[in-house]
């Protein structure tokens, strides 16, 4: 296989289904693999995985138009590292997303209060971190509490194991 092919595990990993999906969309036509290998394997590529995302976010509407990414520097990881983490992870799960970086030392000017005013008026769905830390302290109780009532799901990638 090339560098950019996958196996079917791989391709249905990488936009989040259950391999006999994929198996069952390239029997149905809804899906076809790139290739077959010499033993009728299918092989799908990295132009397929950002092909399915595109298609899913234009029939799902704003479902990834409302994710936000957000980092601020931490002890321990810089921003700059927490920015390849999260933009590695949205890569590879084919999304375009640009990766805010915090550079506020406190909550009353920063970005993350324009998050929040986002997230009061219905315009962000899910908040990619790299940790809970970024999360100004001063404001971390209500943050939490405004992200439970209006549904807000934390997507935290943390460790290698995530992206």
């Amino acid at each position: 296989m090339n560098f950019d092919e996958m196996t079917t595990g791989q391709f249905a990993e990488r936009i989040n289904v259950h391999p006999v999906t994929v198996r069952k969309w390239d029997d149905s036509g809804k899906l076809k693999a790139h290739h077959r290998t010499e033993s009728n394997r299918r092989v799908y590529t990295e132009e397929q995985v950002r092909a399915y995302f595109e298609r899913v976010g234009k029939v799902s509407g704003s479902d990834m138009d409302q994710l936000i990414a957000y980092c601020k520097e931490l002890d321990g990881i810089s921003a700059k590292q927490q920015t390849e983490h999260l933009t590695m992870y949205l890569s590879n799960r084919g999304i375009q997303k640009s990766v805010i970086r915090e550079t506020e030392k406190v909550y009353r000017n920063s970005e993350l209060k324009r998050i929040v005013t986002k997230m009061l008026n219905g315009k962000v769905n899910k908040l990619l971190i790299y940790n809970k830390q970024v999360i100004f302290d001063e404001v971390k109780d209500m943050f939490e509490q405004i992200m439970e009532l209006k549904d807000i799901e934390y997507i935290i990638v943390e460790n290698e194991e995530d992206l």
